[in-house]
């Protein structure tokens, strides 16, 4: 024996490559040195040397730090730990079974051999054994960086043959996303798995639907027991990830990010590759709930401790410019809008007045069966003329869209003519004349569909007929509606209050 105390440490990329026979092999090859040099092996975390799996201290474990990070990163859990442990209980050698282990990057190995040092820690490499001398420590550089090197060649070629099979439209990262099951036999290499779609499907409807908040669809989803994709409890994070992926509309893209400057960044849309899969949802409703989170992002405020009435349903009849819900400088509740928001003047008007003045015109409404019936019917019309009108809207752009498609076609087969004298750069021109206007078209459309989905659609006509008898029933027993059923009889009679130049009430909607 020595005396000497050595800590192993071991490193994969990923966690998925913590189930091969990498870390096995590396932490056995370790206790092989480790015992050859006589030093104790020490340390505060154990791994099974069957698995390669952290777990407690028991037979058939051996003390060892092992992380499945990238070889980029300085600071790395279980690197850090044994760094801890040398600092707190103390060791000698740091055990490492190859150089590109410990780093492929000699100015991120030497960083890290510095750290140890300082707490009088060697790191030594099962493979290699380098002399602690200027020749040893040249030996080092050249190897690290001989192991940069082969790396960047490796990812390279995974990269070039993963480009090759999206190009060949198949999906190519992991494991898919939610709701998906990779499939060689499905449209783009992904089926649909049933259970989890009809949870995406519901999550959409939420949010474009429901107008429910990220958080809200997370909560919702605890609070059903559903399973999260990674089996943890849902966050509005995870939720945000799902609502945003475009491959539930049908489309998957490959090649959209790049390292560049040490960082992640997006690159130019004409460097993704498309893959088209099975959709989940149709390609309105993802629309639909891109602009839902935006309209979240840019004009939700913060919740309320005030209720509004009328919130949402006051519009100026000369700017069309919706008025806001707050209190003033005093604490009264007012409904305004301001001329440097884009309105036509600064005005405001306080709640109660308007409030009691809508809801007294209303259960007017109410105590007239045969008057609700009719705007009922003139707000069901109204609906089906508006989305008819979007509808036959989408279909003329998407008619433009095949006539691009076609000029391409065309164009395609005209470069691609030996016996026609068109230039590369007469192609390049053409071609990007005809993806400018395609992409507007597009562009275009998802626009068109979004504002399709958010066409809020009447009640059906058992419903509302239900509705109109309860909150009649409370009207004719002199009952006090609650605020609450006050906005829902607003909802349903789908009422929009037109505010004049004077301040006061020209129109109480549809219903």
């Amino acid at each position: 024996m020595t005396g000497e105390r050595g800590a192993i440490y071991g490193r994969v990329s990923t966690d998925d490559q913590r189930g091969n026979y990498s870390i096995p092999t590396q932490i056995a090859a370790c206790v092989k040195h480790a015992t050859a040099r006589g030093y104790a092996v020490v340390g505060d975390r154990f791994i099974d040397t069957e698995t390669g799996q952290d777990c407690a201290a028991r037979d058939g474990a051996s003390r060892a730090y092992v992380d499945d990070y990238s070889s980029r990163e300085l600071s790395r859990p279980a690197l850090d730990a044994a760094l801890s442990f040398a600092e707190r209980t103390g060791f000698d050698v740091l055990i490492v079974h190859a150089i590109d282990r410990l780093a492929r990057d000699p100015y991120i190995r030497q960083t890290l051999e510095r750290e140890f040092s300082k707490w009088g820690v060697r790191v030594e490499f099962v493979i290699g054994d380098y002399a602690e001398t200027a020749e040893g420590e040249v030996r080092k550089d050249l190897d690290s960086t001989f192991a940069k090197w082969e790396n960047a060649k490796r990812v390279e070629r995974m990269n070039r043959g993963k480009i090759g099979k999206a190009e060949r439209g198949r999906y190519v990262t992991g494991g898919g996303p939610y709701g998906y099951t990779p499939d060689t036999q499905a449209p783009g290499g992904l089926a649909v798995n049933r259970a989890q779609a009809d949870t995406a499907q519901w999550m959409f409807d939420q949010i474009v639907n429901h107008g429910q908040s990220l958080r809200g669809v997370a909560t919702a989803l605890n609070a059903k027991g559903i399973a999260s994709p990674r089996g943890l409890a849902w966050t509005f994070v995870t939720v945000d990830v799902i609502i945003r992926n475009e491959t539930y509309a049908g489309t998957s893209y490959y090649n959209v990010r790049k390292r560049q400057n040490g960082r992640t960044v997006i690159r130019d849309r004409a460097e993704w590759i498309a893959i088209t899969v099975t959709p989940i949802i149709d390609r309105g409703t993802w629309a639909a709930a891109q602009q839902q989170l935006k309209d979240n992002g840019t004009l939700k405020r913060r919740p309320t401790k005030r209720f509004y009435l009328l919130s949402g349903m006051i519009q100026c009849a000369d700017c069309g410019r919706a008025y806001v819900a707050q209190a003033d400088g005093e604490g009264y509740r007012v409904y305004y809008h301001r001329a440097r928001d884009g309105a036509c003047r600064n005005h405001q008007i306080a709640a109660n007045k308007i409030e009691a003045q809508v809801w007294a015109d209303i259960v007017t409404a109410i105590n007239d069966p045969d008057q609700t019936r009719l705007g009922y019917a003139r707000a069901k019309a109204g609906y089906e003329t508006l989305t008819q009108r979007k509808r036959d809207h989408i279909a003329n752009l998407q008619v433009g869209l095949v006539k691009c498609d076609k000029r391409k076609t065309k164009l395609d087969r005209m470069y691609s003519d030996p016996d026609l004298d068109m230039t590369k750069d007469e192609y390049l021109q053409q071609k990007g004349e005809i993806d400018a206007e395609r992409g507007g078209i597009v562009t275009k459309i998802e626009a068109a569909q979004a504002e399709l989905a958010k066409v809020e659609a009447p009640v059906n006509i058992e419903t509302f007929d239900a509705f109109m008898a309860e909150i009649g029933r409370v009207l004719r027993e002199r009952l006090d509606p609650s605020p609450e059923l006050r906005r829902q009889a607003l909802q349903i009679l789908h009422v929009k209050v037109l505010m004049s130049k004077h301040g006061s009430p020209q129109n109480l909607g549809d219903g």
